[in-house]
């Protein structure tokens, strides 16, 4: 089809069949072709005025491209949901209003999130937009300790009306992240398995918030069986995309912690530190800076430099609870003896 499509001139048919074919290899894994031939596809649109195609195109990348640049395509989704608007398409308005609040999540924009979802809410939605709509502001009102009651009541009801898979995980989400912001780990990490095996399309994020959540909880064994179910299904993201690869590499971190390996341990953590600054993830900043404090000496250097920062993001943005849970590592970053870090004191690890 393509091929006879580039040779008559079909223009409408070529850029259409390349966004799909795209998508099709991105779900194959083949992520860089994938992404590729998709953005071919939205030129060619654009090209021709085509903004419903080219709209389909970028919805789809951006679902796989948030993993390796996630900045560019908040900076995409805002352009796209203006041409959304523009032309009237309500549908690919409120897909990539979710987009932008997801993308500022990941960065650290939580009063951006809180925004968005209201000027969605505000447009009357459809019951799929509106649990998203729903649900990513709920997360930041979880992180500052505020009532989220209603907004669950509100949520449980748009859910009700759904049954696409791509849509009711944030069921599993809405129950595993309260129990995470409270420290209620052990909960967490079993709700987040659990739902990576229930939901495939949410697999990357909920193994990695269960790994993460099992390193809190001090659980070697579990943390390591959630990475490696995640590496051995490896279909919901691109294990290779940076923001993967600076997760798995925390994780691992975590893990070389506990086997006593402390030097590698540091390094890795550091190298995980490293890219989520490049990337600008000020969430998994957050999290890695609470592993960090659990599984080494928060008095180490490395790990004071992290912890500070985030005590300082999460300060800016009200994030209550996270803080609580930061509260025990010491605020002066001035001179301190350097020492040789070791494992955290404190709770036994399981492994």
């Amino acid at each position: 089809m393509l091929e006879v499509a580039e040779r008559t001139d079909l223009g409408a048919v070529l850029a259409d069949g390349l966004v799909t074919k795209g998508t099709a290899l991105d779900g194959l894994g083949r992520t860089r072709e994938g992404l590729a031939v998709i953005a071919t596809g939205e030129a060619v649109a654009l090209e021709l005025d085509l903004a419903v195609v080219a709209l389909r195109g970028l919805n789809n990348r951006l679902v796989t491209q948030r993993w390796v640049d996630p900045r560019a395509c908040l900076d995409a989704a805002r352009d796209g949901v203006e041409i959304a608007w523009r032309i009237g398409n309500r549908s690919y308005a409120f897909d990539l209003m979710e987009k932008v609040a997801t993308m500022q999540w990941m960065i650290g924009d939580w009063e951006g999130v809180i925004r968005t979802g209201a000027d969605g809410l505000a447009d009357d939605p459809e019951p799929g937009n509106r649990v998203a709509l729903l649900w990513l502001p709920t997360q930041v009102r979880v992180t500052r300790g505020e009532e989220i009651g209603p907004l669950l009541e509100q949520l449980d009801v748009a859910l009700g009306a759904i049954t696409d898979p791509q849509i009711i995980w944030i069921r599993v989400q809405a129950e595993a992240f309260p129990l995470f912001v409270a420290g209620r780990y052990r909960e967490a990490a079993r709700a987040w398995r659990e739902g990576a095996r229930k939901f495939d399309v949410y697999a990357a994020e909920a193994l990695f918030m269960s790994a993460v959540a099992s390193l809190l909880d001090r659980d070697a064994t579990s943390a390591r069986g959630a990475l490696e179910e995640f590496e051995e299904r490896g279909s919901s993201a691109p294990l290779l995309a940076p923001v993967i690869v600076a997760r798995r590499t925390m994780i691992r971190a975590g893990l070389a912690a506990f086997a006593g390996d402390v030097p590698t341990s540091i390094g890795l953590f550091e190298a995980a530190s490293r890219t989520q600054r490049e990337l600008g993830l000020r969430l998994d900043e957050v999290l890695t800076a609470l592993v960090m404090r659990a599984v080494l000496d928060p008095a180490t250097p490395e790990v004071r430099i992290v912890v500070q920062r985030a005590r300082d993001f999460l300060t800016a943005v009200g994030g209550t609870r996270f803080l609580d849970q930061l509260a025990s590592v010491p605020d002066d970053l001035g001179p301190t003896q350097q020492r040789e870090a070791s494992p955290a004191v404190g709770a036994p690890i399981r492994s």
